[in-house]
């Protein structure tokens, strides 16, 4: 098979970035949800690459994952009915199979550019924003975060998913050791500033991802430890401070079933209990809500794991899993890896399991494996740290 890479658009492919990282919204419908940017703009794109290219299918585990998905919702939609969070499952597939064609065709340097342009933008916008709500985030230690209702954040979910959003997009620049820190010690800030524990954790597994990269196994290990007797030094002598109090006490708080996030994964074990083939997307809030009684805001599980085994069953689950696993112990850019990792381990705690940002990143990353197999060209963002076989 043979694949031709041809010149992608900045502009295009930055247009595609800049809809990702700062979804602002255009209208609320009557449900409540918002119609942002890349609502409008993915379709429009998606057009274009049909007429330029037909999609370039790629026949992997992820295109079986989407058909089982598909599968599962069409009789679940049938039987319970359907909403609105379908619709953005159907946004990540385009965008799957928009980011995998962008992957295929662009030069991979030319990637990393735009990526680091998003990254500055984004960094900047952060901060000037931050600025305009100073008095706001002033509070946010005497107000125990609640002044942050009152704070614009570019991504829906609020200052979390924000700092999350951040961090993922940091990861590809682990090889760039000024733009690399430079983007840590922001992350690290801004998760002081919104008292984020989730931004604190991924801190240290950025430090720890950089600091072990070109270490053996051994060393690795050495490192682990050493940075482990560091965390459990920190913690003794700082265990007042605010943060590191709240991290300490995060298990306590799920004891509580009545809200946050006790209240969901408590709703979502309870019904388990009930169904392992799922209730259909979106529907298992929805029966959540109902079984346990409280009209909870929330539209997702905070936990991808839960969300796909509720959604959709456990076959899709196994094959998101394997989807995952595959990436990570397979001949994958390391990048694209690290950002897999850390993108598992917060979906533990947030995150819909319909995210745009994952499966835009998962579709650039299969296609620039793809190019590479084919065309057996230079695909790590960076400069020349993998070798290009012959075909």
């Amino acid at each position: 098979m043979s694949i031709s890479p041809i010149k992608e658009s900045s502009l295009f492919v930055s247009l595609l970035l800049f809809s990702i990282f700062f979804q602002f919204d255009f209208y609320e419908l009557p449900n409540g949800s918002t119609v942002k940017f890349y609502h409008i703009f993915i379709p429009i794109i998606s057009i274009f690459i049909f007429i330029r290219s037909h999609f370039f299918i790629l026949r992997n585990d992820v295109t079986f994952f989407i058909l089982m998905a598909v599968l599962v919702n069409a009789y679940k939609i049938y039987t319970w009915g359907g909403n609105f969070i379908i619709f953005q499952a159907l946004y990540c597939l385009l965008i799957y199979y928009i980011a995998s064609d962008v992957g295929i065709r662009i030069d991979a340097k030319k990637l990393y550019v735009l990526l680091k342009r998003i990254l500055f933008v984004f960094i900047l916008a952060i901060v000037i924003k931050d600025l305009i709500f100073i008095d706001e985030l002033s509070r946010v230690y005497a107000t125990n975060q609640q002044s942050l209702i009152g704070v614009y954040f570019f991504i829906g979910g609020g200052h979390n998913i924000e700092v999350t959003y951040l961090s993922l997009l940091t990861i590809f620049f682990i090889y760039e050791r000024r733009v690399f820190y430079f983007s840590v010690m922001i992350i690290f800030i801004l998760s002081l500033v919104y008292l984020s524990r989730i931004g604190i954790i991924e801190v240290a597994f950025l430090t720890y991802a950089r600091v072990s990269l070109f270490f053996s196994r051994k060393k690795k290990l050495v490192i682990s430890v050493l940075m482990l007797c560091l965390v459990i030094i920190i913690i003794s002598i700082f265990n007042n401070v605010t943060i590191i109090h709240r991290m300490l006490h995060a298990f306590d708080e799920l004891e509580v079933t009545t809200n946050g996030r006790g209240m969901l994964w408590f709703s979502a074990f309870q019904l388990l209990k009930t169904n392992l083939t799922g209730f259909g997307i979106g529907n298992s809030v929805i029966f959540a809500r109902d079984l346990i009684g409280i009209n909870f805001i929330e539209n997702n599980f905070h936990n991808v794991l839960l969300q796909y085994l509720l959604d959709m069953g456990l076959v899709p689950l196994l094959l998101y899993l394997y989807i995952l696993f595959n990436r990570v112990f397979n001949d994958y850019t390391i990048e694209f890896r690290k950002f897999l990792i850390l993108f598992f381990v917060v979906s533990l705690f947030q995150f819909t399991g319909y995210d745009i940002i994952f499966w835009f990143f998962l579709g650039v990353g299969d296609g620039l494996y793809y190019q590479k197999r084919f065309q057996c060209v230079e695909t790590v963002l960076g400069e020349g740290k993998y070798d290009c076989n012959t075909c």
